[in-house]
């Protein structure tokens, strides 16, 4: 590896780590400097380097994720504007819808009503429903992983491929990881070529380059489970949260839903019966209805 290789490679990991920082951190105030300085990188040339490698200024990608993740908890988890402007950063409840306004063109209540409205015309699959849920408490797990940005039909192919070819470089001949797939955002909220998936493995591999360690924190979720081919996730992850959730009397934890795809030899494995769980994270302390035990079935996690 040459050294401007190797110096590509450190910028990579400490740009992926402001990443991680910020998706951990959404809504809290950002200094910006701070965030060039745990990059190593001056805050001039921070700013160029962030929007080469991410595609877009740092300033508007904290202030769209935010967004985005507001209007996720009024879609789904039932907050109030005020509530997600308060968790989004903002000092009201008027600043915020001022800008959602600017981001989406339209105040939150008509943007949930038309994204509503959408979907009932749409049909909202119910047939892609997936098996299921149990309810299983998965432990806090070390992941080593890659990012890849771009449309659900195509991202998550691209970051296998990237991390299978780094695995089989870095540990030849060990393939039976368990493979996590992390879709981190949700199709009305995020325009296609800004959608990020993480394809991750549980393993505590020293990462290089692109690829990065991350802590998956532990906790409860509803684990419902998809046969059939891949391209099927999408419709399946969102017909759970369609078709399931708004009758489930059960919310949802501030976290992404995962993936564990649970066969390992799938090149020889016919894609009807690839089996993968797609595990919803939940907050059973705090339903929105009473659920006793008789209502649900819990399972332990096996990793």
């Amino acid at each position: 590896m040459t050294q401007v290789q190797r110096r590509w490679t450190r910028r990579q990991q400490r740009i992926e780590s402001v990443l991680q920082y910020i998706e951990a951190h959404n809504g809290e105030a950002v200094d910006v400097s701070a965030l060039a300085a745990m990059a190593s990188i001056s805050p001039f040339h921070f700013h160029r380097v962030f929007s080469s490698q991410v595609g877009e200024p740092v300033l508007a990608y904290i202030r769209r994720l935010r967004l985005e993740k507001a209007a996720f908890r009024i879609l789904f988890m039932s907050s109030s504007v005020t509530e997600v402007a308060a968790q989004a950063g903002y000092s009201s409840a008027a600043a915020f819808t001022r800008a959602f306004r600017m981001h989406y063109g339209t105040t939150p209540k008509k943007f949930v009503r038309k994204v509503l409205e959408r979907r009932q015309c749409d049909g909202q699959r119910g047939d892609m429903l997936p098996a299921g849920p149990v309810f299983r408490r998965i432990p806090a797990l070390e992941l080593l992983g890659v990012k890849r940005f771009g449309p659900y039909s195509r991202s998550p192919w691209e970051a296998w491929h990237a991390l299978r070819g780094f695995l089989e470089g870095s540990a030849p001949g060990a393939g039976q990881w368990t493979r996590v797939g992390i879709p981190l955002d949700w199709p009305e909220l995020t325009p296609e070529p800004r959608r990020r998936y993480e394809a991750c493995v549980v393993s505590d591999a020293a990462p290089d380059g692109e690829f990065f360690r991350k802590l998956l924190p532990g906790g409860t979720y509803a684990v419902f489970l998809h046969r059939g081919p891949y391209q099927g996730l999408p419709s399946a992850h969102e017909s759970i949260f369609w078709h399931w959730l708004p009758d489930a009397g059960i919310r949802l934890r501030d976290a992404p839903a995962i993936h564990f795809y649970l066969d390992q030899d799938e090149q020889d494995t016919d894609p009807a019966l690839l089996r993968t769980e797609i595990c919803i994270p939940v907050d059973m302390q705090h339903t929105a209805r009473a659920v006793s035990r008789n209502d649900m079935s819990f399972a332990q996690a096996e990793w």
